[in-house]
């Protein structure tokens, strides 16, 4: 079931507002290097969603899908990509095309 929000804190103004809601137990965030969006991991979905945060349309997207196991944080990677563990596996697909995903993922 969708709880989690992310928050933007705004440290002069000292408010904080709703960037996006309905996430699914949110477990993790990394934002790009520009400060273009910002990676949030769902983990019962299976899934790293994309939130631009320059007013591309759509605005929300999956940036991965379909992950074998719960994501368990992201970061950036030094070479410009990003990293996302996964706590445990759910189930191992009997395709293994999500690894080729993931690699060239990784390989941004």
């Amino acid at each position: 079931m969708p709880c989690c929000r992310l928050l933007e804190y705004d440290v002069e103004k000292r408010t904080t507002i709703s960037l996006l809601e309905g996430l699914a137990f949110a477990n993790g965030v990394a934002l790009s290097e520009n400060e273009d969006f910002v990676l949030v991991c769902e983990s019962t979905k299976y899934r790293v969603t994309r939130l631009w945060l320059d007013g591309r349309t759509p605005q929300v997207e999956t940036f991965i899908g379909g992950l074998p196991g719960y994501p368990d944080g992201v970061t950036r990677a030094v070479d410009g990509g990003y990293l996302a563990s996964n706590q445990s596996l759910n189930q191992l697909p009997h395709d293994p095309s999500w690894l080729t995903l993931v690699c060239a993922l990784a390989a941004r």
